[in-house]
């Protein structure tokens, strides 16, 4: 395993917007070099699209490495899937405009849903499926956080593998902060 560093989801930009520099600062205390940004979308666009622009513009240029985070379990179905595909051509304009974004990660937890239980293979199927079409409407690889558990799961890991040709990265969900464990 190869450590990228700490990083951290805001999954609520709002409180920051207006003080960029007070996240840097929280950031750099906690040895944060990534931050993972949940984009404010609204109508159709980004919503305070100015201070958004211009909170991931001073992040950069600190250094913190900008990601866009999306995540709902939902997003493994297909009326979870239509609303996400529509938030991400949203930010690939967004990127395409110009916003400083290294990439996009999503945080799709299908084993929330109420149906995983009678048949977690169709919900990692769906969960593949949305995975590859979110990839080829960003027209880039996107990055998935999964459970540490994920390979323990048949369908979990068969799922993983059906959708390698579309992420860029993995990130695992451990939830421990013992770096043995971690590993």
């Amino acid at each position: 395993m190869q450590a990228q560093g700490v990083g951290s989801w805001i999954w609520d930009l709002r409180p920051w917007l207006g003080q960029p520099e007070q996240l840097i600062t929280r950031a750099r205390q906690h040895g944060v070099g990534s931050l993972l940004l949940q984009l404010p979308i609204e109508g159709g666009e980004i919503a305070d699209l100015a201070k958004v622009q211009r909170l991931i513009d001073v992040l950069a240029a600190a250094g913190i490495v900008v990601r866009a985070v999306e995540g709902d379990p939902e997003m493994a179905s297909a009326e979870g899937r239509a609303n996400a595909l529509e938030r991400a051509r949203i930010i690939r304009r967004f990127r395409q405009a110009g916003a400083g974004l290294h990439s996009v990660q999503y945080d799709i937890e299908p084993y929330l849903m109420a149906g995983h239980k009678h048949d977690p293979a169709a919900a990692w199927r769906e969960w593949t499926k949305t995975i590859g079409q979110l990839a080829a409407c960003l027209g880039a690889k996107v990055s998935v956080a999964v459970p540490f558990r994920m390979l323990d799961d048949l369908f979990g890991e068969g799922a993983l593998l059906k959708a390698a040709g579309s992420i860029s990265d993995i990130v695992v969900m451990a939830y421990r902060t013992d770096m043995d464990q971690v590993e």
